[in-house]
C-alpha cells in the first residue's frame, strides 16, 4: 500500500507499522521474511515497485532476517528492462515468484507462455549467485479438472528443469 507516492520514507514507516512485531519475532527465531516487489496497477502507483524502495525498506530494518522476493511476472508489468532490477535486487534475493505474463495482467501462468525473457533471467540470477528455490506462482490453473493435475505437474517439473539448465550454462 502506498501511503504518499512520492515520499519513500512516509510509505518506509507505515510498514513499519504494520510490520516490526512480525519482523521482531523473526529475529527472535531466526526466521527469514522476505518482502516482494509490488506491481503498478490500474495506472496507480504502489510502493515496493522499484528495487530502491524494497531496498530501502529492507535496509530500514536493519536485520538479517529481511529480505526480498522477486515476482516476475510484476517485474514484466512494470518494466521492459526486467534483467537491471533483478541485478540490483540480487544481494538482497532471498526467493522468488516464478511466473509469467504478456506485461498487463498478472495472469501467473507458466514460465514460456508469456513474453518474460527466461534465458537473461536465468543468467541474471547466475550473475547475482542466487542460490534459493524457485517457488511457482501459477493461480491461473485454479479450474483445472483434477485428473490433468499430474499431467500439469510433471510439465511444471520439466519447465524448473530447464530454467535449471538456463542458470547451469549462463
Amino acid at each position: 500500500l502506498i501511503t504518499d507516492e512520492y515520499n519513500i520514507d512516509a510509505d518506509i514507516r507505515y510498514n513499519h507499522e504494520i510490520y516490526d512485531e512480525f519482523i521482531e519475532l523473526a529475529d527472535k527465531l531466526g526466521v527469514g521474511i522476505a518482502f516482494e516487489n509490488m506491481a503498478d496497477i490500474d495506472g496507480r502507483r504502489r510502493f515496493g515497485t522499484t528495487p530502491e524502495e524494497i531496498i530501502a525498506l529492507i535496509e530500514s530494518y536493519n536485520s538479517e532476517q529481511v529480505k526480498a522476493c522477486w515476482d516476475f511476472g510484476h517485474v514484466n508489468r512494470c518494466f521492459t528492462d526486467r534483467v537491471r532490477p533483478l541485478v540490483q535486487i540480487g544481494p538482497y534475493l532471498r526467493a522468488t515468484h516464478v511466473d509469467d505474463n504478456i506485461g498487463r495482467d498478472d495472469l501467473h501462468t507458466i514460465p514460456f507462455f508469456g513474453t518474460i525473457p527466461w534465458p537473461e533471467i536465468m543468467a541474471a540470477l547466475k550473475q547475482i549467485n542466487y542460490s534459493g528455490d524457485f517457488n511457482f506462482e501459477l493461480s491461473c490453473f485454479r479450474r483445472i479438472p483434477e485428473t490433468l493435475l499430474e499431467h500439469l505437474g510433471r510439465y511444471i517439473y520439466e519447465v524448473g528443469t530447464y530454467l535449471i539448465e538456463l542458470y547451469d550454462k549462463a
